[in-house]
């Protein structure tokens, strides 16, 4: 997906592109609101410092190279000692009529299939294909993000110039083309797409090499003979997709190379050398891997503009078959109980469809050195067979070094209500309070 560098806010917890990140030296730092979006203007900038101003609340930071007096960033606060500024986009200067509304472009998902002579390129716009004209720097076989513009002579797609609500119309623009995707699906189908094309001797020798990088990837992030260990989790966070243009911004502002191992990046090198070679049709499930990433990314991107919980789903492979184990998870704020200075205040809600337990929803929170767990399972033979061995999990927890760990079993119907909506939204892929509705007229 190509979009403008200042736009891509599609991390998970802890965005790391940005256009600048500065220390936080005082002021009313305890009113900033850690990892959310926010709107903040610079009142004064000399010597290093800057004072900005974000909804009244005056505080001082460092100050970077062309920050003026009057400018506008959409940032986000970044927890740590001190605490950090990332400078996300900054926000173009308003017109001189500033009674006048300026309306947001209208933006959509654009594929690029082929020129023509006439000019025009064939185009598929939220996943309806037509006829467009296009910028010269935009590229055949890529997906982009473009702003839409019907005119009397057709449709002319433009890259559009950042404003300040760019991440969410785009995030919006991506869930409305694709929406959340099965990762267990996806996984089963790439492993088996890739797995196939490598063994294929008639394929160009480009495409099988791209093809052999993807399966390698997968194969390390998602394992078919256990359960993913503690760091196979991070690594599926880090390397899965979600954080490759974080990636990509970290390298260009460190003038380094591309980053490798990234699952997105393979895939993206292998559908474009597909169809500089004339192999693209062979890579569907490439494709759908894609647009499943992209599709978390901007479930995330939403989750965080609203301040709710972020989505993530894990492919396990459980009885001879990719499954998803779906996640929200939500920072929660200590109680006067927890453990000074701990930062692993969490809360997790997840589906977990096990052979062995069935349908199983489990509520889960880590506090200072507690543990508390409540899982939900269907199956009465189940229920019965996980209480037996609560008393031996609460063991292993506390050697573990917990404090204390509170573990329950009960039925589905037991789920409180603001969980059970939590799960709509988890298997939804997007906060309720999201319309993907395209209001265009």
């Amino acid at each position: 997906m190509q979009v403008p560098s200042t736009s891509i806010v599609n991390q998970v917890a802890s965005p790391t592109n940005f256009l600048a990140a500065v220390s936080v030296l005082g002021g009313d730092t305890a009113s900033l609101p850690v990892g959310q979006l926010l709107s903040v203007m610079v009142l004064s900038s000399a010597s290093g410092r800057a004072t900005l101003d974000a909804s009244g609340q005056k505080f001082l930071t460092e100050s970077t190279n062309g920050m003026k007096a009057g400018d506008r960033f959409q940032a986000r606060v970044r927890s740590g000692t001190p605490l950090v500024l990332e400078l996300i986009s900054k926000v173009p200067t308003s017109s001189p009529n500033t009674n006048a509304k300026i309306a947001d472009p209208n933006v959509s998902v654009v594929d690029v299939l082929a020129s023509r002579p006439d000019g025009l390129w064939s185009v598929r716009i939220d996943g309806k294909e037509t006829l467009a004209r296009l910028p010269d720097s935009i590229v055949a076989g890529q997906r982009y993000v473009l702003q839409v513009n019907r005119t009397s002579n057709g449709i002319e797609l433009v890259i559009p110039e950042p404003w300040a609500d760019m991440p969410v119309q785009v995030a919006t623009a991506i869930l409305r083309s694709h929406p959340r995707s099965d990762i267990g699906q996806v996984a089963t189908a790439l492993s088996a797409e890739t797995q196939a094309a490598s063994a294929r001797t008639a394929i160009p020798k480009p495409v099988q090499e791209a093809t052999g990088v993807v399966y390698e990837i997968l194969s390390n992030l998602a394992p078919r003979d256990r359960p993913p260990a503690s760091q196979e989790l991070r690594q599926l966070v880090t390397d899965g997709g979600l954080l490759f243009e974080a990636k990509l911004g970290r390298a260009a502002a460190q003038e380094a190379s591309l980053p490798a191992g990234d699952l997105k990046g393979a895939l993206l090198q292998l559908l474009q050398t597909a169809h500089e070679l004339g192999q693209a049709p062979m890579f569907k499930a490439a494709e759908g891997a894609i647009q499943a990433i992209e599709s978390a990314q901007a479930s995330n991107v939403l989750s965080q503009d609203k301040g709710t919980q972020i989505f993530l789903q894990i492919p396990l492979y459980d009885t001879g078959h990719w499954k998803t184990v779906s996640l929200a998870i939500e920072r929660e704020t200590p109680s006067n109980d927890d453990v000074k200075g701990s930062r692993s205040n969490f809360r997790v809600f997840m589906h977990v469809p096990l052979s062995q337990l069935g349908e199983t929803w489990i509520d889960a929170g880590l506090s200072g050195g507690t543990f508390r767990a409540t899982l939900y399972i269907d199956s009465a033979a189940s229920r019965a067979r996980i209480g037996e061995e609560l008393a031996s999990l609460r063991a292993d927890l506390a050697e573990s070094g917990m404090r204390e760990a509170v573990l329950e079993v009960r039925q589905p119907n037991q789920i409180p209500h603001r969980f059970r909506q939590l799960g709509a939204e988890m298997l939804a892929g997007h906060p309720a309070s999201v319309s993907l509705l395209d209001e265009r007229v």
